[in-house]
C-alpha cells in the first residue's frame, strides 16, 4: 500500500499500486476536471485540463494517465498556478469551437460547459475572441454512414477513436493532421453494408 497525501485538506489515503490516480481521488470525494479521460479506455492526456501539483516538485501532472507505484503528495486545487492552468486551457478549448452553447442542442449536457462553469468561466464574458469567424469554420461531415461530425465542436479528447477502437474493435475513425487543424475521419478499411 501506497500513503497519497493530499496537501488541500491534509488528508492521508492508501491506496493499492497500480490504481488509477484520477480515479482514486474520484472515488475519495476530490473533483478533478476532465474532458478526455473515459474508464472505459486507456488514457490518453489530451486535454491537460485534470492536471494536479506534485507537492514535493511543484510541477503539474496530468492524474489520468499517472498510475500509483509510490508515495505520493500533491495539490489537487487549493493552488493558483494550479487553478490557472486549468482555467487557460479550458479557455483555449471554448475560443478554438463554436460559441452557441447556450442554443447547443447539448445545452445543459455537456461536459465542456459544465467543466467551464465549475471553474467560474463565464461563456459570455471570459472566452477569448475566437481563433475563427463564423465563416470559416469546416462543414459539418454528413458523408460517412457511421460518423456525423461537427470539427468545430470537437475538442480532440479522443474518446470517440478510443472507443471505436477498444471498445468496439472496429478501427475504422481516427484523426488525420495531427495539428491544430487535426479533424476525425471515417478510415475505409472495412466494407459496411
Amino acid at each position: 500500500m501506497y500513503k497519497i497525501t493530499v496537501k488541500d485538506d491534509g488528508r492521508v489515503l492508501e491506496a493499492k499500486g497500480g490504481e488509477n490516480l484520477i480515479t482514486f481521488l474520484r472515488e475519495n470525494g476530490y473533483y478533478i476536471p476532465s474532458l478526455c479521460f473515459y474508464e472505459k479506455v486507456s488514457p490518453t492526456g489530451a486535454c491537460r485540463v485534470c492536471v494536479v501539483k506534485d507537492a514535493k516538485t511543484g510541477k503539474l501532472f496530468t492524474p489520468c494517465t499517472t498510475f500509483i507505484d509510490h508515495d505520493m503528495e500533491i495539490v489537487v486545487e487549493k493552488d493558483e498556478e494550479l487553478k490557472s492552468s486549468r482555467k487557460t486551457v479550458v479557455e483555449l478549448i471554448l475560443s478554438n469551437h463554436k460559441t452557441d452553447c447556450m442554443v447547443c442542442e447539448e445545452n445543459g449536457r455537456c461536459e465542456l460547459q459544465d467543466v467551464a462553469y465549475k471553474m467560474g468561466i463565464d461563456l459570455f464574458k471570459d472566452v477569448p475572441t475566437p481563433i475563427k469567424t463564423p465563416d470559416e469554420y469546416l462543414p459539418v461531415d454528413e458523408s460517412s454512414p457511421i460518423l456525423v461530425y461537427d470539427p468545430e465542436k470537437c475538442i480532440q479528447c479522443e474518446r470517440c477513436i478510443k472507443a471505436c477502437w477498444e471498445i468496439q474493435g472496429k478501427g475504422v475513425i481516427s484523426f488525420i493532421n495531427r495539428t491544430p487543424l487535426s479533424v476525425i475521419i471515417s478510415i475505409s478499411l472495412f466494407k459496411i453494408s
